[in-house]
């Protein structure tokens, strides 16, 4: 009885352990573009950082903004 106890377990303990890395490989492209996204608005926010000690235009600063965004696109 308790060895059969042990088999369940260890049976339903691998079939967790792949259901966890087939879900592992599904999240990995989203944490890849989670991150792409996160180093984009920091990007976007040093311009804007830049653009308001500058005093610069803000049409200067919205071509910089969509020159970055259209060189990151990946979508």
């Amino acid at each position: 009885m308790f060895l059969e106890t042990i088999a369940k377990q260890s049976k339903k303990i691998n079939e967790l352990n792949k259901e966890n890395k087939t879900l592992y490989e599904e999240n990995k492209e989203l944490r890849f573009e989670s991150e792409e996204q996160r180093l984009l608005i920091n990007r976007i926010e040093i311009l804007i950082k830049n653009a308001d000690t500058k005093k610069e235009n803000y049409f200067i600063t919205f071509n910089k903004i969509k020159n970055e965004l259209d060189s990151r696109q990946t979508y």
